[in-house]
C-alpha cells in the first residue's frame, strides 16, 4: 500500500467513524506578499490565501485551505487546494495527514504525508514529512519541515521555521524567523499581521526572502504565525520566482 492509498484510506475512515456533530470552528483570508533578493536581484509576489476549520465527532477535525497566484504569464495561474485531516490523541498532541493539490497550466502536481502538533502553554511545535507526485516527472520528491512558535501575549508572537525537498537531484531549503500582531479590533474585527525574514537554499545558491501578510480571521480569532504560500512544498511556493524570468 502506496502512501497516498494509506491517507486515503485513513480519511475515509476518520469520516465514517465519526459522521456526526459537523461543525465549523473558524477560518481566515490572508493577502501576502513575498520579495526574493540576492546582490543586484529582486523578484516579488502577491498572493491570496484563505482556509476553514471544523470539528467533527470526538477528536477529529478537518483544514481545508485554497491559495491563489496570477504567475503574470499569458492569463497563467498557480491554484493550490490544500486538506488536513486530524485527531487530537490529547488537548496538547494532535496528529493529521494532509493532501495538496496544485493546479499550474494543463499540470496537476500533488503532495501528501503526515504532520504532528504538540501544543502546551504559550509553545507550539509543529512537524510533517510527505511526498511529491509530479505527472511524467522527476519521481516523488520527499518533502518535510519543522517550526516552532511562542506566544508572549498582547498580540504578540515569534516563530522559527524550516523546509527541505528533495527535487531533481538537489535539496531545496529554507529556514528563518517570523513575528506577528494580533490587532485587537478594527471596527470589531481582529485583524493579524506576520512579517518573515528567511533564506533559500536553490541548486546552492541562496536567496534572501521578505514577506509580509495581513489576515482577517471569521468565526475565531485564526490561526497565529507563518503563513506560506503552499504549506508543504518549497517548490510550489518559489514557482512564482521561476516563472518571472528573473
Amino acid at each position: 500500500m502506496n502512501y497516498r492509498t494509506l491517507l486515503l484510506s485513513t480519511a475515509v475512515a476518520m469520516l465514517a467513524t465519526s459522521a456526526t456533530a459537523f461543525e465549523f470552528t473558524g477560518g481566515d483570508a490572508t493577502l501576502r506578499y513575498t520579495r526574493w533578493s540576492e546582490g543586484g536581484f529582486s523578484e516579488n509576489n502577491t498572493d491570496f490565501g484563505a482556509s476553514a476549520r471544523f470539528t467533527f465527532g470526538a477528536g477529529f477535525g478537518l483544514e481545508t485551505g485554497l491559495n491563489y497566484t496570477d504567475l503574470d504569464v499569458a492569463d497563467e495561474d498557480l491554484k493550490t487546494l490544500s486538506l488536513l485531516g486530524t485527531y487530537a490523541l490529547s488537548p496538547a498532541l494532535q496528529l493529521g495527514l494532509f493532501y495538496d493539490t496544485t493546479w499550474i497550466m494543463d499540470d496537476t502536481i500533488k503532495y501528501y504525508g503526515i504532520e504532528a502538533r504538540y501544543t502546551r502553554d504559550n509553545i507550539s511545535l509543529g512537524g510533517f514529512w510527505g511526498q511529491g507526485d509530479f505527472p511524467g516527472g522527476p519521481g516523488k520528491p520527499d518533502v518535510y519541515g519543522a517550526d516552532i512558535g511562542y506566544d508572549m501575549g498582547n498580540g504578540f508572537d515569534f516563530g522559527l521555521f524550516y523546509r527541505a525537498e528533495d527535487l531533481f537531484g538537489a535539496e531545496f531549503s529554507e529556514y528563518g524567523l517570523s513575528a506577528g500582531y494580533q490587532i485587537a479590533g478594527i471596527s470589531t474585527q481582529p485583524v493579524y499581521l506576520n512579517a518573515e525574514y528567511g533564506r533559500f537554499d536553490l541548486f546552492g545558491s541562496e536567496l534572501d526572502q521578505f514577506g509580509i501578510s495581513i489576515t482577517v480571521p471569521f468565526g475565531n480569532q485564526g490561526q497565529k504565525g507563518r503563513k506560506p504560500a503552499h504549506p508543504h512544498s518549497i517548490y510550489m511556493s518559489l514557482l512564482p520566482l521561476m516563472f518571472s524570468g528573473g
